[in-house]
């Protein structure tokens, strides 16, 4: 009788973790598919269509390390190819974005971090971009950045003041005055959340330490703990 109701017990436990683990399994197989599908697969893909040639048509013929010799060719011409021209940008925009955009992004996310003058009105006007459609602020930011501006310079007697979009001599800095702005929204996010996650016991010994003044709390305090976002925003603007 004993091992008849052991057996039972055994079959019932048995079948409790199976359902368990099928019930687990269910709410894993979506997300699973989803990282099947848009990295693996997609990642994949990437790097067969690098050795194919795709035709007008859509068919696609294998073109060895043809693409390959392209690029580097191109790169590397003396006239400057659109690769070389592209590449050079980007390393301009990447600089740019390190070097000067992310330093006011964290001075910008520690004065609403310290509640500083107006740090009300500077978040509203950082979070604008991401609050208005993405469409719509483009458009808005196209039409004032070109013919408009210019028309409103030339209005107070800067004759020779150009479309800033349709001069090829600024348009590239405009785009990244432009793309650098939108790029506030997110980082006044992520960046005061990071500091307020740090303990506050550690500022308090800080200043019975001796420090003394803002910009000391944030070099030897603030920058060091917030490290691991800033190297997120790094790694991810050089992919």
């Amino acid at each position: 009788m004993k091992t008849e109701t052991k057996k039972k017990t055994k079959a019932t436990i048995t079948s409790k973790r199976v359902h368990e683990i099928a019930f687990s399994y269910a709410f894993l197989f979506y997300p699973i598919l989803l990282t099947l599908i848009f990295y693996f697969y997609a990642n994949f893909s990437s790097f067969v269509m690098a050795f194919q040639n795709i035709n007008l048509d859509g068919t696609r013929t294998f073109a060895g390390i043809e693409n390959f010799k392209s690029f580097i060719t191109q790169l590397l011409d003396a006239n400057g190819g659109l690769i070389q021209i592209s590449f050079i940008n980007s390393i301009i925009k990447y600089l740019v974005g390190m070097v000067v955009i992310m330093p006011l992004q964290i001075f910008f996310s520690y004065m609403i971090f310290k509640h500083c003058f107006a740090h009300n009105l500077i978040r509203i006007l950082v979070m604008l971009p991401s609050i208005i459609s993405g469409f719509v602020f483009s458009m808005v930011f196209r039409n004032f950045a070109g013919a408009e501006l210019q028309k409103f310079m030339q209005g107070l007697g800067a004759a020779d003041f150009p479309n800033l979009l349709d001069d090829s001599q600024y348009v590239f800095m405009t785009t990244v005055a432009y793309t650098s702005w939108i790029s506030f929204s997110s980082a006044l996010i992520l960046y005061p959340n990071a500091m307020r996650s740090i303990d506050p016991g550690i500022i308090e010994s800080a200043r019975i330490d001796g420090m003394s003044t803002i910009w000391q709390e944030l070099w030897y305090i603030i920058l060091p703990l917030i490290l691991p976002t800033m190297s997120t925003f790094i790694v991810v603007g050089f992919s």
